[in-house]
Order: C-alpha cells, then structure tokens, then sequence
C-alpha cells in the first residue's frame, strides 16, 4: 500500500540498486524524484520525504535534480 493510503507523514527513500547493484545512479536519481513529485502533486500526504545519500556524489544528483523541479 502506498505511504499516503497508511497516513505516513515522513517517507525515507535510499538510492536502491545503485550501490553493490550497480544500477547507475545519474538514471536511478531522476527517476526517483520525478516519481516522488508526481506523487506530491497529486496528495497531501506524506509531508515530508529525505532521499538517503551515501556520499556526496549521489547528494549533489539528488539536489540538481530537486533544482529542475523548481527552476
């Protein structure tokens, strides 16, 4: 069930598949924020949502990408 369907107010999402998996991590982090925002659009919950970054290369990508939804 979806976290808005269970009234979670706070969603933690990691970088899955993109560590030991190797799923590349420039097209996991697009795919991840658009996903979350669309779901933001659309319901009220949850309120808040922390992208998990383990370093600083997947941070930066997460927070270039927040950017271009606000720009």
């Amino acid at each position: 069930a979806a976290a808005r369907d269970k009234r979670m107010l706070t969603v933690a999402f990691p970088a899955i598949s993109t560590g030991v998996y190797g799923y590349p991590l420039a097209r996991a982090v697009p795919i991840a924020v658009n996903a979350v925002a669309g779901e933001l659009v659309a319901n009220t919950l949850p309120l808040k949502i922390i992208f998990c970054c383990f370093g600083a290369e997947p941070a930066q990508l997460y927070r270039a990408a927040l950017a271009r939804l606000t720009a």
